[in-house]
């Protein structure tokens, strides 16, 4: 039998990986910078919401987890450095899987997130537990690529939200059930000012804060309550953006089913193309229509079928040369 696929979260997925390519097609100097926060603070916290939403603790995950996400981690960090070499004639062999420079830090983490949840689950309050965590660890000074730890310790209390979130829900309308229909009823004006709240919030942040991508520097009390704000936008961008999707098959639904092969691709696309965003820097509104029409046509053509099934037969035939067969 099937998996029964729940269209309002490849909704997510797809909205997540639209922001994201268009995250890393750049230039951003045409978009408000506002704007490119406020994506930047949706984007990866959505995928680690569905992320979450859909792990499992059982005890072939590690395994399968190794296979579909350490796997494809370490073929395409190979693949990817050499294209860069392919572009710019640059290549270091140095920490090739440890400094995790490329946009491929996004599934070592996703692996590090599935492997820690167990323990996550033995803690009597995890989502609190792991955003002490997630404050704490900005006062280490790690780089950034690094394992993508300080990513990892970040974007890892909304991974647990997702996991939780049922359970949660259930728990919020049994205590609360006043509170919660009048939240239902009037979600609209919640929704409006949760973005607005948002975008007040992160207006005067840095893009290094906003993506955990760096630790806390002069006031650290002060730089403690930002992260706190980053995390708290975070848990509300995904929660109403969750509640207010649809749950209709829309053209979101295919970008977010096939959203791994667009993660995947669309790097290496953009390492040939970046050569040629001079070409279209003509002003603002032609950069910014080129953009934009760039960032549709790339997650349509890698979000088809044929896309995902010929990426999977590529890593499934690379795990079986690694993996035992009844794996």
């Amino acid at each position: 039998m099937g998996t029964v696929r729940i269209n309002k979260f490849d909704n997510l997925k797809g909205l997540a990986i639209l922001m994201i390519v268009f995250r890393h097609l750049r230039p951003f100097n045409v978009f408000p910078t506002l704007l490119v926060k406020f994506v930047f603070i949706v984007s990866l916290p959505l995928f680690f919401f569905v992320a979450g939403y859909f792990s499992k603790t059982t005890s072939d995950q590690p395994v399968k987890i190794f296979k579909r996400l350490l796997v494809p981690y370490l073929i395409f960090t190979i693949l990817f450095n050499l294209s860069e070499f392919m572009m710019t004639g640059k290549f270091s062999p140095d920490l090739l899987f440890i400094q995790t420079e490329s946009g491929l830090w996004f599934l070592l983490v996703l692996f590090f997130m599935k492997l820690g949840l167990p323990i996550a689950e033995k803690f009597r309050y995890p989502i609190l537990s792991f955003c002490f965590a997630a404050l704490f660890f900005g006062i280490i000074d790690v780089k950034s690529s690094f394992l993508g730890l300080t990513r990892l310790f970040g974007y890892f209390p909304v991974f647990l939200l997702g996991f939780y979130y049922e359970t949660l829900k259930e728990k919020f309308i049994r205590a609360l059930p006043k509170i919660y229909d009048l939240c239902d009823r009037h979600f609209r004006v919640i929704f409006a000012l949760s973005i607005i709240a948002a975008l007040l919030v992160i207006s005067n942040m840095d893009y290094e804060l906003i993506g955990f991508t760096r630790p806390y520097g002069g006031n650290i009390l002060y730089e403690i309550i930002k992260r706190a704000a980053v995390i708290a936008v975070m848990f509300s961008m995904v929660l109403i953006i969750s509640r207010a999707m649809t749950d209709n098959h829309t053209f979101l639904t295919k970008f977010g089913k096939n959203s791994m092969a667009v993660y995947l691709l669309h790097l290496f696309i953009l390492v040939f193309i970046r050569d040629l965003q001079s070409y279209y820097i003509i002003n603002d509104a032609v950069t910014m229509l080129v953009s934009l029409i760039g960032v549709f046509a790339i997650t349509f053509v890698l979000s088809r079928d044929p896309v995902t099934k010929y990426l999977n037969m590529f890593t499934d035939f690379i795990s079986d040369l690694i993996l035992k067969p009844d794996v």
